[in-house]
């Protein structure tokens, strides 16, 4: 996933280089899940069946990220988020780059697709003091719009993220993952500051010398 983002983003440039949409900006977002309705979707099979746990699923949950991105042409942005999530007995600490494609749009909301990949590490906390720590490779899709104006970017998007677990630690033990689904929905809504719409050259001051009507 990763190599094709890297192969995507160098071919959207090959086709922009001589374009000049100087567009670029930095901000952040806040998300929270919308599905499952309680987080995780489960827990890996051989912990639920071991009986030494006591991990919950949590329904309340918020998340925060600083998102950056930088467009390689009006229709063709490539970025980068890191970032937190979690509720009441889970957290969730993640980097990961992004792809997306922007669609023309109408009085400045331009909607927009997009993938992402990358690291991140999720945490669950028992009533018991027990810690269940999972490194996890990520992968996203997301579906959503922007509005935009000379130095601001709004944005509201759909995201379905799923943390691929590459192994879970537990009682200083590594389990199996299968049975476990940690995939979500979220809503997220985001602001960046930067340059959005480049300037007009040559259109103040261009009058015709010497005034008057001929």
């Amino acid at each position: 996933m990763l190599s094709l983002l890297i192969l995507l983003s160098a071919d959207a440039h090959a086709q922009s280089r001589n374009k000049k949409p100087a567009m670029y900006g930095v901000g952040g977002t806040l998300s929270t899940v919308i599905y499952p309705a309680r987080y995780p979707g489960s827990f890996p099979t051989s912990l639920e069946e071991s009986g030494d746990w006591d991990f919950t699923h949590e329904r309340l949950d918020g998340g925060v990220a600083g998102h950056g991105v930088v467009h390689l042409s009006h229709q063709v942005r490539i970025g980068a988020r890191v970032g937190v999530r979690g509720g009441a007995r889970w957290s969730d600490r993640y980097l990961a780059l992004e792809y997306d494609q922007i669609a023309p749009g109408n009085a400045g909301i331009r909607p927009y697709a997009g993938m992402g990949a990358g690291m991140g590490n999720l945490r669950f906390n028992s009533d018991d003091g027990d810690v269940l720590d999972l490194s996890n490779f990520i992968v996203r899709a997301t579906i959503g719009a922007l509005y935009l104006d000379r130095t601001r970017c709004y944005e509201v998007a759909l995201t379905a993220s799923y943390p691929m677990p590459l192994e879970h630690q537990f009682d200083e033990e590594t389990w199996d993952a299968r049975g476990s689904r940690y995939g979500a929905v979220s809503l997220e809504v985001g602001v960046m500051i930067g340059e959005f719409k480049p300037g007009r050259k040559g259109k103040k001051g261009n009058k015709r010398k010497g005034g008057g009507h001929r």
